[in-house]
């Protein structure tokens, strides 16, 4: 590509991975297409003072099979100009780069290839972050010729956002007896006022790139003479211990609050926040820009792990289920996400508005309830469609307390589904009658409910009732539970219980969201979420263990705090008006 050292991810080839990857195009091997390798890649960027800045793992694969999980307009994108070209072969990349900090992101490349050139529809740009270039760019012309010269004027956007306008010259300036081809451009950037208040600054820079057949760009010159050089064995030893992506390790914070990630347009999450210890992420759903982030939980960052865009806002909150994040955006698109990389294994359209993710506890299925009632239950590794099962129009909750029991719950009562192993059909197992105000929530195998009666009910997973609390509310604003522990927020007041309804402890005061997390020993806690952004984290017991406060103002005013905020290992996480906060020991 054209100004290497401002876009590209500089490549060299290595064996011992085979991709898995099938080649859907008519002709796999146009003139322009032997600059591509379907090998994994290696490679490491120095910035000139002689030190690795980055390693990066990349597997790069012919065909459109990829395609699929690329984000809409993305995909759309790369089949677009694929269409245009019969003879065309497509390569996808996928690269997780590793900062020498220990931090993580996954960039999606996608190059297509033809008699008339090499074409990017989808490209990385000066920030570590996926960027969609519009129109592609074309990298290399089809006739590799001393003195062949070309152009490219584009916009680059990020998030829906118009980022910078660019030109970029580009001639050859060698053609070597070993086919390598060095190409000298001048690139020039200028932000939109948009790209400015993310951060985005001019450029104009001149460099000269070389590339060789089977290898992608190996050496880069920028004009202060500073190169970009990759020795194969050296990147191949560094990444020894990359084969596949790791989690990113962040680095450990101070007590008190931090603000882990400003997004950039300050407004309410459209849902809540989901903490994934073993990639060390959170993830926060943007409403403003419909983008899902990961954020470094344990250590502020400059930008997102990685980020997956949607068609519509997202309301479903993200689950972890077995080793993957499931997202749903209300446009009805539900998507399996690996969490340290934000590499998309499956994307599934359905075609309502979903309202709730749950999966059962070894996290292999996953339910999605949507907009009329229906439960659609997906494998988890796949995506495949595993059931579907009616429920009512005007359920709100959703369970899955083992491996194939499915329960909802709403104003026509608790419904239980157990879902068929075989082709037999799916059987009910249990329904109640009692109008639900909240639930079905899960602890210590229970099934618990907020009856319009004003009471607590738990159930056993055949739909027998074990107990029933009389609380004396009318309407409810939170239920959860967890590990034993029972909380319910009404009539301005947050009551505590055990699993068997044994009242615990009661709090004054109203929250708008409760979540069961873990204390730093490893106990129960319960965090109570207001919209006013107060935030207060409770034991078993019903004490208090720590108050705070979010962040609720924006440049136009206070915000209101939708989003239910998460305590982990005793440090609380929360969706805040501004970006991700985390809050760890000390009170504000």
């Amino acid at each position: 590509m054209p100004a290497a050292n401002a876009f590209l991810v500089l490549a060299l080839t290595a064996t011992g991975i085979s991709s898995t990857y099938i080649a859907r195009t008519a002709a796999p091997n146009p003139p322009a297409a032997r600059f591509f390798t379907t090998d994994p890649a290696w490679s490491v960027h120095t910035p000139g003072s002689g030190t690795p800045d980055w390693v990066a793992s990349a597997v790069r694969a012919p065909g459109l099979e990829f395609v699929g999980s690329l984000p809409p307009v993305m995909a759309n994108a790369v089949r677009e100009v694929a269409a245009r070209h019969t003879d065309s072969a497509v390569w996808t990349s996928v690269t997780t780069l590793r900062h020498r900090d220990g931090q993580h992101y996954n960039i999606p490349e996608v190059f297509v290839a033809s008699s008339e050139g090499i074409v990017q529809p989808i490209a990385p740009s000066t920030l570590p972050l996926p960027l969609l270039y519009q129109p592609a760019i074309q990298v290399l012309p089809a006739r590799i010729a001393m003195g062949e010269k070309w152009s490219q004027l584009g916009r680059s956007s990020y998030a829906g956002i118009e980022i910078t306008s660019y030109t970029a010259e580009s001639e050859i300036t060698k053609v070597g007896n070993d086919g390598c081809v060095e190409v000298r451009s001048r690139t020039t950037l200028t932000p939109t006022d948009d790209g400015s208040d993310l951060g985005a600054t001019p450029l104009d820079d001149t460099n000269t790139t070389t590339y060789c057949p089977g290898e992608w760009s190996v050496r880069t010159t920028g004009g202060s003479g500073d190169q970009q050089t990759v020795d194969a064995a050296d990147a191949v030893a560094t990444m020894a211990d990359f084969a596949a992506p790791q989690a990113n390790t962040g680095s450990d914070l101070a007590v008190g609050t931090d603000t882990l990630f400003t997004r950039p347009t300050p407004g309410a999450a459209s849902t809540d926040p989901l903490v994934m210890p073993s990639a060390n992420v959170v993830l926060d759903a943007e409403g403003a820009s419909q983008v899902m982030s990961a954020v470094v939980a344990d250590g502020p960052l400059a930008f997102p792990v990685w980020r997956v865009p949607a068609a519509a806002p997202f309301i479903a909150a993200p689950i972890q289920a077995g080793k993957f994040a499931v997202l749903a955006d209300s446009a009805g698109v539900v998507t399996g996400v690996e969490p340290a990389t934000g590499f998309v294994h499956w994307q599934v359209r359905l075609d309502k508005t979903i309202r709730k993710l749950a999966t059962e506890p070894e996290g292999r299925l996953v339910g999605v309830l949507d907009a009329l009632g229906r439960i659609t239950v997906l494998d988890v590794e796949t995506g495949t469609r595993v059931a579907q099962v009616q429920g009512a129009a005007n359920d709100r909750g959703l369970a899955m307390p083992d491996g194939g029991l499915v329960v909802s719950g709403g104003e026509g009562g608790l419904r239980g589904v157990r879902i068929a192993a075989s082709s037999a059909a799916d059987s009910v197992t249990f329904t109640t009658g009692e109008a639900l105000l909240a639930g079905p929530v899960v602890t210590n195998g229970r099934l618990v409910v907020a009856t319009d009666r004003g009471e607590v009910v738990a159930s056993s997973l055949a739909g027998d009732e074990l107990a029933r609390r009389y609380v004396g509310f009318t309407a409810v604003d939170a239920l959860t539970a967890g590990d034993g522990v029972v909380a319910i927020a009404a009539r301005g007041r947050i009551t505590v219980l055990d699993d068997a309804l044994n009242i615990t402890g009661q709090q004054g005061g109203s929250a708008d969201a409760l979540t069961v997390g873990t204390s730093a020993d490893g106990k129960p806690v319960v965090t109570a979420t207001a919209a006013d952004g107060t935030l207060r984290v409770f034991g078993r017991d019903g004490q208090l263990v720590w108050r705070g406060h979010a962040t609720v103002q924006t440049p136009t005013g206070p915000s209101v705090l939708k989003a239910a905020a998460q305590t982990v290992d005793g440090v609380t996480y929360v969706s805040s008006a501004t970006g991700v906060e985390r809050f760890a020991g000390d009170s504000r």
